[in-house]
């Protein structure tokens, strides 16, 4: 075999194909066509579904997410990307108007005023001074008359008027006690007393007879 070359490899009758054989060949190449359809339908079924899922979960997401937050979810085909959260915006702050009923914002950002009850009466404030006034009978004619209230406050003088009006104010509140002594003209006669015992939390009328 020392002459041997490629063409003793050739047939010198090479088998023919009959009918048979090439229906077998037709019949497998028929297949492989189908498989290849079936599995290229298949892949575009799933990628259908795939974005069906997606678009579910991002309305789903739209639809509970917070009052003030923004919930956002893509898709694409097979994959879901993770959602993105966005914090809630404060709401502005605002400058009270004087006059105007408070207003608080709740933890939703809701806003509640407080509306005034009508017919409510305003606190009272008590006054931190007062003034005494009053009049003074059977003073002697053109005597001199001189009050003096003394207390936690201090002391505090008034001189009753010819027809014996009197009048002293800015007396801060207290318990004071008074006395009172009148002068005649020429400095020959005089008279003293005492006014009972005096609690002042307001303007107060002192009149009294000597």
């Amino acid at each position: 075999m020392a002459d041997f070359t490629s063409t003793d490899l050739l047939d010198p009758t090479p088998p023919v194909p009959g009918e048979s054989e090439r229906a077998a060949v037709a019949a497998r190449a028929g297949r492989l066509v189908r498989r290849r359809r079936y599995l290229q339908g298949a892949g575009a079924l799933g990628a259908v579904v795939v974005m069906a899922v997606g678009v579910g979960v991002l309305a789903t997401g739209g639809s509970s997410s917070s009052p003030g937050a923004q919930r956002i979810q893509a898709a694409d085909s097979g994959a879901v990307a993770a959602p993105i959260v966005t914090a809630p915006t404060a709401p502005p702050a605002t400058t009270p108007v004087p006059g105007t009923p408070a207003a608080s914002v709740g933890q939703d950002g809701s806003v509640a005023t407080a509306v005034p009850v009508p017919g409510t009466p305003a606190a009272s404030v008590a006054p931190t001074a007062v003034t005494v006034s009053g009049h003074v009978s059977n003073v002697p004619a053109g005597a001199t008359l001189t009050l003096t209230l003394s207390g936690s406050g201090g002391t505090f003088t008034a001189v009753a008027d010819a027809a014996g009006n009197f009048s002293v104010g800015n007396i801060p509140t207290g318990d004071y006690t008074g006395t009172w002594e009148w002068v005649s003209a020429d400095g020959t006669a005089s008279a003293a007393g005492r006014v009972p015992g005096l609690s002042l939390t307001a303007d107060q009328d002192v009149s009294f007879s000597v």
